[in-house]
């Protein structure tokens, strides 16, 4: 079995392009809720990092990152098989629930015409 592996310069690259990410992301959030005011040369940093891993991604780090999506794509598969129907009967429950708040009566005026 081959064992795969990033290059130590492309897995930090990638680290600090998600922790960019991450503060962009905070940031914007605080300033939508009027805390700060969004510093631009965020969005400037986030560009230039994400080109910086297009760059530094080769072909051993593109089938790392298809085997990640795959094995993710895997394990999401078989615990929707568990959980889905239970999640489907779930939802349909509170829905039904809830109707009973929200009735509308279409027809509330009186009748005016014989």
């Amino acid at each position: 079995m081959h064992k795969y592996h990033f290059h130590r310069a492309v897995f930090a690259v990638y680290a600090l392009t998600g922790a960019l990410a991450v503060l962009f992301l905070s940031a914007g959030v605080k300033s939508v809720a009027g805390l700060i005011r969004f510093p631009d040369n965020y969005l400037f940093n986030l560009i230039g990092s994400i080109a910086l891993c297009w760059l530094v991604t080769g072909h051993r780090e593109v089938v790392i990152l298809r085997k990640i999506a795959r094995h993710t794509r895997q394990k999401a598969a078989f615990a929707y098989s568990y959980t889905g129907r239970l999640i489907r009967f779930t939802v349909r429950r509170a829905a039904r629930s809830l109707a009973a708040l929200f009735t509308i009566k279409p027809f509330n005026n009186p009748q005016t015409e014989p």
